[in-house]
């Protein structure tokens, strides 16, 4: 696991890595949204009562 959290100036920064990754797995934060508005494979984290929207992706 690598952390780049330290390397990003900006959101696009964010945009390249996500393009980067073959699956960025992330809490529903902008990551998750930013990577599947990209169209990049993604799996959200979510707590043991999901919200129902998840399901349907």
């Amino acid at each position: 696991m690598q952390d780049w959290a330290n390397a990003f100036e900006d959101f696009a920064d964010n945009a390249a890595l996500g393009e980067a990754l073959e699956l960025a797995i992330s809490v529903d934060t902008a990551v998750a949204h930013l990577t599947y508005s990209l169209g990049e494979p993604r799996s959200p984290l979510n707590c043991f009562d999901t919200y129902w929207r998840w399901l349907e992706v």
